[in-house]
């Protein structure tokens, strides 16, 4: 699929989403199966909606406007996350299977000290173990990536050029003419 087509799909999503109901009683389904297509994946709106619930909710009324902002930026989050997923695929190599499932285990391992396991965290965090598994291939992912690209050098390098945002100067300015 080519970028315009995946802008138009996302375009109509958008509008669907920002013309949908977002009130305190909400419909079955407030948001369409499919709310943005990138690069040929698909966002549901099921994921939107979940993003949305994790918010928690309210204690007061919230106005129509400030609820279809709210939606906006769970879509928007949701559409950076994506890329970066696409990203990290595209850019790193796939990690093994057993690699992952050994973090699965150390993580499984560390719940345990806390009285958890990896179902418990899937309910607070309001996803499936697949997801958690997906979650965890990226961030070991996204590692290698890093790894692979930040240098101590370059890091030296950048600190030095841009001191003045480590070491707490700060410049007060009260009128530029």
């Amino acid at each position: 699929m080519n970028w315009i087509t995946n802008l138009a799909t996302l375009c109509v999503g958008l509008t669907i989403l920002t013309s949908s109901s977002l009130g305190q009683a909400p419909p079955a389904k407030k948001f369409p199966a499919t709310v943005a297509n990138i690069n040929g994946e698909q966002i549901s709106g099921a994921e939107l909606e979940s993003i949305i619930k994790q918010m928690g909710p309210s204690p007061v009324q919230v106005p129509e406007n400030t609820r279809k902002q709210i939606a906006r930026d769970a879509m928007a989050m949701l559409i950076d996350d994506l890329l970066m997923q696409q990203f990290i695929r595209q850019n790193t190599a796939a990690i093994p299977e057993q690699a992952l499932d050994q973090k699965m285990v150390e993580l499984a391992a560390e719940l345990k000290k806390q009285g958890k396991t990896i179902q418990s965290l899937c309910n607070e965090t309001q996803q499936t173990e697949a997801q958690l598994k997906r979650t965890m291939r990226l961030k070991l992912q996204w590692g290698n990536y890093a790894a692979a690209k930040i240098k101590d050098e370059n890091v030296h390098n950048y600190y030095l050029h841009n001191k003045d945002f480590f070491d707490g100067t700060m410049v007060g300015v009260s009128l530029i003419i």
